[in-house]
């Protein structure tokens, strides 16, 4: 496995206290804006993770 040398961070610049709701967000923008097709979990978020 390859060392990870940098880890960047990026901020959604929403306040949404229901992370259903925050993810439910994400997914309608980045299925107009980013991603047409659906990701293997169902998304269309293009994140990694959302913390």
């Amino acid at each position: 496995m390859r060392q990870i040398n940098f880890l960047t961070y990026h901020h959604a610049a929403v306040f949404q206290p229901d992370i259903d709701k925050a993810i439910s967000s994400f997914d309608r923008t980045h299925a107009t804006r980013l991603h047409k097709n659906k990701n293997s979990l169902g998304y269309h978020i293009a994140y990694h993770w959302v913390i």
